[in-house]
Order: C-alpha cells, then structure tokens, then sequence
C-alpha cells in the first residue's frame, strides 16, 4: 500500500489527492476497500494474514487524536490479524526511510517527517502524520509479536507541491510576490505603442522537496473590485454632461463579472495600460473612437485622484495552478494609484485662429 502526501497553507489553500496503491509483501498483503473517500484510491483488496486500512483524519480531529495542528496530514492505519481467533492480536509499529543511504535522507531522521503513534501498546490501530516535505520514500510496517513473518507495510509518497508563485513581467518586475498588492497608473496607449495592450509574464515557481513527480496547470481570473465599480459609478453619474458623455458610456458600462485576463500563451492584458484595462472590461472596447477612450481614461483618472487616499484596489486577480496532487492559487490586488495616473490628449486649440502680417 502507498500513501501520497502533499499539502500545505500559504497564499492559498491546497486541494489535497492522496493515493493508496498496491504493494509487495513476502507472506502478506493489504487488505483494503476499494475507496476510502477523500481522493483516496485503494486498489482491490488481497489478504495474507495481516490486514491494513487507511483513513484520512479530517484536520478539525486533529485536537481529538491529539495530533498538533502543524501536523500537514494525518491517518489513521487500521491492522487485522488473521485468524480472527488468534490468542495474541499484539502488533509493533515502524517507520523508516525506503533507502536511508540515498542522497536526501543520510544524515536525516524520519521521524521528522513521518511518525507513527499506537493508540496503546500493541494496539492494532496506529495514526500516521505528516510533520513535513520529503525526498525520500518512507515506509510504515506493522508487525505481529506472535508471528514476525505476519506483518504489512504501507509506503508513504510526497507530492510535489507548490510552495510559492508569483509572475514576473516582461521587464523583469514581480507581480503579486507574496500577494503583495500591485500598484500602478493606467497610462495612455489607445494612439502610442510604448506601453502595451499585452503583456508576457512568466512565473517563479518555489516547490517543495517530493518523492512522486506533479505538473501544475495554470488558470487566472481577474475582477473589478466591488467597491470601485460602486465609487466610480456614483463618480460617472454625478459628473455626467455633454462634454463627459463618451466617459460616461463607457465607464458606466464596465463588467463587474470575472473575466480571464490570459489573452494566450504566456500574454496577458496588461491592465496598467488604458488599452489593456478597458478591452477587458469593455465589452465593446472596438466600437467607441480613440478619442472616446482616452476622455474615459481622463475621466477614471480624475475619479482616483479625487478619492481622500489617491488610490484604490482596481481588480482582483486569481491565479491557480492545479496539479494532480495539489493546487496553489496565488490572489493579488491590482491598486490604482492618482499620482501613477496619466492624461491623455484629447485636442490641441491655438490662442489665435487667425494671424495678420
């Protein structure tokens, strides 16, 4: 039997899958249900004299099993001793590193990773926890004092698992480290190519040491923030006229639903940009003229920079990555800053129409 770990709490919570396999045993073999629940896989069960079951102990039990709350997971193993009239049920349980040689383990103690704690001397029910990451395999076996040729083991696997993530701009700036709010401006690109519509990112990754291999699959969702969407609609309404009425269209028309800010690949709107912010939010972002833009852009500029601390949280961002064992999701907030804001020109006038020599 092999028990797969891999969990852990940080910027996000951990989806945890934890696989229990078939092993080899000379003289016995597991007996299991076949599903055990919880993402657990138990293969069809064989018996040989011994028999182990695994459940997972729910991390709110952990206080009732006496279990410290650092504990990443924990189990609780089961053994039968066959025949079930057999004078002496007593059991010893073990743990150890598969190859205590190996590269990762020397010079380490298992028990910093994995222990294994009767309920009672002899007991046949032990609980098996997780204290940390490993590299090594480890092995939990329990035998009978009657018979030592009766025993089971059940090897236990780390997932590879995220332990940080964050993405990295096309300039080399991080973007959400630690889910450290992003702070920018929107800045005028409707009619100039300097700052982009789309920008590439990459991610820096941080796992965690493991045993079983994983790949991660990355999703993002972005949102505007409630309380901006509110503010700045009051904002739109109240300074609505003739002179505002292309700001006022598009701003009172921004989307307050969920939207993937992956346009593809590795590129992503780049919403520090007018273009990029509004063609993800704007629905209709090709239809209104440049100049209708770049008077809506003026018009959110003056609305941050009128707010008493000249900033605001923009949009909320979401990005997980999903692998077969775990999930990380990485949430940051995209912070408009006023004194980060730009104008855009809308039209040049001269003081004179009409010169005479």
């Amino acid at each position: 039997m092999s028990l797969i770990l891999g969990a852990g709490i940080g910027a996000g919570a951990y989806a945890l899958k934890d696989r229990i396999t078939e092993p080899e045993f000379p003289g016995i073999e597991v007996s299991t249900p076949e599903e055990v629940g919880g993402g657990v896989i138990l293969n069809k069960p064989e018996n040989h004299g011994i028999e182990m079951v695994s459940t997972k102990i729910a991390r709110e039990e952990y206080a009732e099993y006496g279990i410290s709350p650092m504990t990443e997971n924990a189990y609780t193993l089961t053994a039968t001793i066959e025949p079930e009239n057999a004078s002496n049920k007593a059991v010893d349980w073990g743990v150890e590193f598969v190859d205590p040689s190996s590269s990762w383990a020397s010079g380490k103690s298992v028990t910093d990773y994995v222990t294994v704690t009767p309920t009672s001397d002899g007991a046949l029910t032990a609980t098996v926890a997780n204290l940390g990451e490993f590299g090594e395999q480890i092995k939990v076996t329990v035998t009978s004092r009657d018979n030592s040729a009766a025993y089971a083991s059940c090897t236990v696997d780390y997932a590879k698992r995220i332990k940080s993530a964050y993405l990295v701009d096309g300039s080399g700036a991080p973007v959400g480290q630690n889910g450290a709010d992003w702070v920018t401006g929107l800045h005028d690109n409707f009619t100039e190519t300097y700052i982009p519509q789309y920008m590439s990112y990459t991610v820096n990754y941080t796992y965690s040491d493991y045993t079983v291999e994983d790949t991660f699959t990355m999703t993002a969702s972005a949102q505007l923030n409630a309380e901006f969407l509110s503010g700045l609609s009051s904002y739109v309404n109240s300074h609505a006229s003739e002179e505002t009425q292309f700001a006022v269209a598009i701003l009172g028309a921004l989307s307050g639903e969920k939207k993937n800010p992956i346009n593809t690949g590795n590129s992503w709107y780049y919403t520090a940009s007018a273009s990029g912010f509004l063609s993800l939010f704007y629905a209709n972002y090709s239809q209104p003229s440049e100049a209708a833009k770049k008077q809506a852009l003026n018009m959110l500029a003056d609305y941050v920079k009128s707010l008493s601390s000249g900033k605001t949280a923009a949009v909320e961002y979401k990005v997980t990555f999903t692998g077969t064992h775990s999930t990380y999701t990485l949430n940051f907030t995209q912070v408009l800053s006023g004194a980060e804001m730009t104008y855009a020109v809308t039209g040049v006038e001269l003081n004179e129409d009409n010169l005479t020599f």
